[in-house]
């Protein structure tokens, strides 16, 4: 592991007046290339554009909402997953009968991904919010495109059995 050498409060801020002008330049560049690729992807069904934009950022950029914008602007037709083979990279797939007047080019210059939705901050677990998302299980009979069942019999079963048992137990809610 490299040595960080410690700044000065000097170049602490010199460093950060940097980091927000590149920051701005690189947003507005990604921006740029999300709208040309999707852009792409509408117009000749090709997606691998957006895949190797997405492979490209780093962490800590919000590479997921950058997927939910491809997502959003495609109309729900275009969507990426990562794939084990390929080390984790993200590949793409367009719903079959994908249709290009489906994508919203014109709403997707106007909304940089980063805008699409609010950043989560930090929370804290409660028996309510335990008992709540135990309940959505509980109550989940959709299904994958292949018809199977996204959460089976048996799951169910065990999720009401817990959001039974928090009933009945009556756990008092934190102040």
């Amino acid at each position: 592991m490299s040595k960080i050498t410690i700044l000065s409060v000097d170049d602490c801020k010199n460093a950060i007046a940097s980091i927000r002008k590149d920051a701005h330049s690189l947003n507005a560049t990604v921006h740029q290339v999300a709208v040309s690729t999707l852009s792409h992807t509408r117009d000749h069904g090709d997606w691998t554009l957006a895949a190797a934009l997405l492979n490209a950022l780093p962490t800590g950029q919000r590479v997921m909402t950058l997927v939910k914008w491809y997502q959003t602007f495609s109309g729900k037709q275009l969507t990426f997953s990562r794939d084990k083979k390929a080390g984790g990279a993200f590949v793409g797939k367009l719903v079959q009968g994908w249709k290009p007047a489906g994508f919203d080019i014109d709403k997707a210059m106007a909304v940089m991904f980063g805008d699409l939705e609010t950043e989560r901050t930090q929370s804290v677990m409660s028996v309510d919010k335990l008992r709540q998302m135990i309940a959505r299980v509980a109550n989940n009979r959709g299904t994958n495109p292949d018809g199977s069942r996204k959460v089976p019999d048996n799951v169910i079963a065990l999720a009401s059995r817990l959001v039974a048992i928090v009933d009945e137990s009556k756990v008092a809610k934190p102040a």
